[in-house]
């Protein structure tokens, strides 16, 4: 978890400090990059394949939204007939918790915004300031209200290349450019934007992410963070929860995608392989899940547990789920 703003800043008071280079924020280095260019720039071939180190797709959470997400569940436990009303309680929670921490108030936060909500709903005055006392009691760490990129070592971390990189893309109008990416430990699909950042972010090209045959899973390693750090604790809910036999309910695919519109495919808990096929009109990849090793011992054959096919056609940098 990093503050998005801290990333950004540090990004670019060095750009600042290089009058503008990329050198200093590069994954890439301006040799391999240059290469790129040229490589891609000078392609001729209908499909262009990118074989990429790290995940291009921005994987981000907005603390306060999330925060508020699981305050409002609250508020809904208390009052089960305002679970229509999950969203716009949602959004008044956040706003009035990056209120509060604004005012160095978070210890005690106004709620104005909530107050307003549930009067509108005709909630009794007297509910409503003990919704607000039970919500106050149990206000998880402030430095969660905030916006957070998810893992800066990928190109989440590098994020002016990127921009750059596809500006070039987008500049030369070159299409069917398709990223065949590792080292995250799950499967994703999805587009790459122009800038992620934009009131409108485009769409340019795709990249597509699978797991390792062995690794340890990306949202086990988010399952360990907040099941060992106490800061983090309260936002377990947003990674997994337990069902009535206590077996583990992966939550945090739902969670990357709610804030990252552009994943169209998630599976942040597995290991397996990927298989790429190509025609002149599309392209297809079979994401292929295995059984996991429990215990030490083999899961019986056939190893595969399941098989996701997305399809990318030529011409559209988007993803579709087959």
């Amino acid at each position: 978890f990093v503050p998005k703003t801290t990333l950004a800043a540090l990004e670019g008071s060095k750009l600042a400090a290089a009058g503008g280079a990329l050198t200093p924020v590069s994954i890439l280095g301006d040799t391999q990059r240059g290469w790129w260019q040229q490589q891609i720039g000078n392609a001729t071939t209908t499909w262009k394949l990118w074989g990429n180190e790290v995940s291009l797709l921005r994987m981000q959470i907005d603390g306060a939204l999330a925060v508020g997400s699981l305050l409002a569940d609250a508020v809904i436990a208390q009052i089960p007939a305002l679970a229509s009303q999950k969203r716009p309680l949602t959004g008044a929670i956040a706003q009035d918790l990056k209120d509060a921490k604004a005012a160095n108030s978070y210890q005690a936060p106004a709620f104005t915004q909530l107050r307003g909500l549930l009067t509108g709903l005709t909630v009794p005055a007297l509910q409503i300031n003990a919704i607000v006392a039970a919500l106050t009691g149990g206000l998880p760490p402030a430095m969660l209200i905030d916006q957070f990129i998810l893992n800066a070592d990928q190109w989440d971390g590098y994020n002016a290349e990127r921009k750059a990189m596809m500006a070039f893309l987008k500049t030369q109008r070159i299409s069917n450019v398709v990223a065949l990416t590792g080292d995250i430990h799950a499967f994703f699909a999805g587009p790459v934007m122009d800038d992620y950042d934009a009131a409108t972010p485009v769409p340019v090209m795709v990249d597509l992410v699978t797991a390792g045959l062995s690794s340890n899973s990306f949202q086990s390693y988010f399952k360990s963070v907040v099941d060992s750090d106490a800061a983090f604790a309260d936002a377990k809910p947003l990674v997994y929860t337990t069902d009535g036999n206590g077996a583990m309910v992966n939550t945090f695919n739902t969670t990357l995608t709610s804030f990252n519109p552009w994943l169209t495919y998630v599976n942040s808990d597995a290991q397996g392989y990927a298989v790429v096929t190509l025609t002149a009109s599309k392209l297809s990849c079979s994401f292929h899940k295995l059984k996991p090793i429990a215990g030490g011992v083999a899961p019986a054959m056939p190893a595969t547990a399941s098989v996701q096919v997305v399809e990318v056609a030529a011409g559209t940098p988007a993803v579709t789920l087959v």
